[in-house]
Formats: structure tokens, C-alpha cells, sequence
């Protein structure tokens, strides 16, 4: 497998046979779970810093407004996409540390970890977030080795997150799917 990292660093694929590639290919995407999961990591940090040096104020919309300015130019992406990124970087922090870990394991992607909650989020009663997480990395892992990828698209991740939410709380089921669920970018915003 270091070869084949070596010849796609060097662009030297012609010698490559396909089980080199796929492998290749594997590593890579593992790759790319990590520097999300590093960027969702720095992201949160430098929030949090900017949260901590307002603790007077403790303006919050203020603190996420900077990071957001801040980290515009530098990573080249909308505000309201940094918004749900920071926020999927908080919610993953506080709420869904398996799934974190996951992510920072190189075993999920960005995407797949938003999936997960984004149907976590629609559970009513918040005790049961860590239930249902449980259940749901349960369900995602491969057996004795731990440290494989998940080869399960994200699509059937949130449709298995789906049910379980149903399941767990089907009164509000009901609910949801009549008003369907719609949230603005970036924070997570309850009216009163």
C-alpha cells in the first residue's frame, strides 16, 4: 500500500494494477475524512476561543460572526456553508462524540457525520440523542476491526437514523412529516 500511495503522490499510475488503485483510492478517501474531521476540529477550537475571549458579553452571535469572517477568505466557502460546518463541528463536540470519533477516525466522511445530525436533531427529547447514536454507530461498525472505513452510503445512514427516530419517538413521527423540517444555514435556531 506505501507504493501505492508513493506512485499516486508521483502521478506514475500506468503501473499500477487495479487492486493497487482501489487501494490507492481507499487510502485516499481515508485521507480526506481526516483533513475534514482536522478542519472541523480547528474550526471548533478557534470558536470557542473567540466564544471565551467575549465572557463578559457572551455575545454569541458576535463570536460566530468573526469566526465565520475569519475563516471565509481562508477556506474559500460561503458563510452559510462554514455556518453548518461549525455547527456540525459543535454538534459533534458536545452532542455525538461516537460519531466524532468516527469522523476523526477516518471511518465516516463530513457529509455522512452531517446525515446522522441532521436526524438526531429531529428527536424531541434530547436525553435519548446518545441512545439512538449508540445504536446507529453499532449498526455502522465492521465487525472485530473497528478501524475500517464504513462502506455504507449516506443516504442508507440517514434512512437507518430515520427509523430509528421513528421508532423511538413515533407520536412526534407523525408531526414531523406533516410540518417537515426545515432549518436556516449555519446555527441551529429556536423561536419562542
Amino acid at each position: 500500500m506505501i507504493e501505492a500511495r508513493g506512485a499516486v503522490a508521483g502521478h506514475d499510475l500506468a503501473g499500477l494494477d487495479g487492486a493497487s488503485l482501489i487501494d490507492a483510492l481507499g487510502a485516499a478517501r481515508r485521507q480526506a475524512c481526516l483533513y475534514e474531521a482536522r478542519q472541523l476540529a480547528l474550526m471548533n477550537e478557534l470558536y470557542r476561543r473567540r466564544l471565551a475571549e467575549d465572557r463578559d458579553d457572551r455575545e454569541v452571535v458576535k463570536a460566530r460572526s468573526q469566526t465565520l469572517t475569519e475563516l471565509q477568505p481562508l477556506l474559500g466557502q460561503s458563510r452559510c456553508r462554514l455556518g453548518s460546518r461549525l455547527r456540525l463541528a459543535e454538534t459533534l463536540h458536545t452532542r455525538l462524540p461516537r460519531t466524532w470519533g468516527l469522523l476523526a477516525a477516518g471511518r465516516i466522511d463530513e457529509y455522512t457525520a452531517s446525515v446522522i445530525v441532521s436526524e438526531l436533531d429531529r428527536l424531541v427529547d434530547e436525553s435519548l440523542i446518545p441512545v439512538m447514536e449508540a445504536k446507529l454507530v453499532d449498526r455502522l461498525g465492521t465487525g472485530a476491526d473497528q478501524t475500517e472505513p464504513v462502506r455504507v452510503p449516506p443516504a442508507q445512514v440517514g434512512r437507518w437514523a430515520r427509523v430509528l427516530v421513528a421508532e423511538t419517538e413515533p407520536d412526534q413521527h407523525e408531526e414531523r412529516f406533516r410540518k417537515g423540517v426545515r432549518r436556516p444555514c449555519g446555527a441551529r435556531v429556536r423561536h419562542r
